[in-house]
């Protein structure tokens, strides 16, 4: 289970687990916003309860996925022109 800490109006992710070193893992949640860290903060919890995410080895805003890794530029490129065109 994971709670929501406020520092300097930032909220954060803390994790707890005593089996752990360091037994507390926390990272801000990159909002100011109470109900949006909320949601953020749900979200982590399912995919750590999954077992597709774990807050000691995975940085929860790697947005990179195997695809786009080896997408070649030129795809890049062309997909966020599609995207901006909307």
């Amino acid at each position: 289970m994971a709670s929501l800490n406020n520092r300097n109006g930032n909220y954060q992710a803390q994790f707890y687990n005593p089996d752990r070193s360091p037994t507390r893992k926390r990272f801000s949640l990159r909002t100011s916003d109470k109900a949006q860290a909320r949601r953020k903060l749900s979200e982590l919890e399912e995919t750590a309860e999954a077992g597709e995410f774990d807050p000691w080895r995975d940085d929860p805003f790697d947005y990179r996925t195997p695809e786009r890794a080896k997408l070649p530029l030129s795809e890049a490129i062309e997909q966020f022109a599609e995207q901006k065109e909307r």
